[in-house]
């Protein structure tokens, strides 16, 4: 009876194929996940966005700002409000915006649906 001296590749194919298959389902699982983790960045930017927004409509005109719910940028217009030209201290009336706003902004952002 002749054995054939290929026959040890036939098993080792077989452990290959399987280590194959763990590899594209560990691949596929760590593909959800990060899909999913991509959708709630999403619904809580959007969330944050609009909390922002709403949060300080009442005083972008007055402040010469605008809110960009997409962004999430807070953005002031008017130069002549945050410094004098040429200087790199805040003016007054600045560091009265800020004193408001950032208290405001921080409330928001430890909410609880924002930690994570």
């Amino acid at each position: 009876m002749a054995i054939n001296s290929d026959q040890h590749w036939i098993p080792l194919a077989d452990l290959m194929t399987g280590l194959m298959m763990m590899f594209m389902l560990i691949a596929v699982l760590y593909m959800l996940k990060v899909n999913s983790a991509v959708s709630d960045y999403s619904t809580s930017k959007n969330e944050l966005g609009q909390d922002l927004c709403q949060e300080f409509s009442g005083d972008l005109k007055e402040w010469a700002a605008n809110c960009d719910e997409e962004n999430l940028v807070i953005r002031f217009k008017s130069p002549d409000v945050l410094f004098d030209t040429g200087e790199a201290d805040l003016k007054p009336q600045f560091e009265d915006i800020l004193s408001d706003f950032f208290p405001r902004y921080i409330d928001i952002l430890s909410q609880e649906k924002y930690r994570n």
